[in-house]
């Protein structure tokens, strides 16, 4: 099930990049930056179950903040 998921992921950013491109637009990929914020892990960037910030197997508060902070970060290398 686990790699399953993990090739879902996969696709769906492979998707999400593909259309960026399309649209011309600056895609900023999540999928390593959030290795090791697994539902799992003792830092997870999804709620499990509800979670105490979102609806579950959804992104929470650190994970969106995470996605803040790489935009800002490709941002920044851009406007030089």
């Amino acid at each position: 099930m686990v790699k399953l998921l993990a090739q879902a992921e996969q696709k769906f950013e492979a998707m999400l990049a593909e259309a960026a491109e399309a649209a011309k637009v600056e895609f900023i990929a999540m999928n390593r930056r959030s290795e090791g914020h697994d539902a799992c892990s003792d830092k997870p960037w999804v709620n499990v179950e509800g979670g105490k910030d979102g609806i579950a197997l959804h992104p929470n508060r650190a994970a969106m903040e995470a996605v803040a902070t790489a935009i800002v970060a490709e941002v920044g290398k851009n406007a030089s």
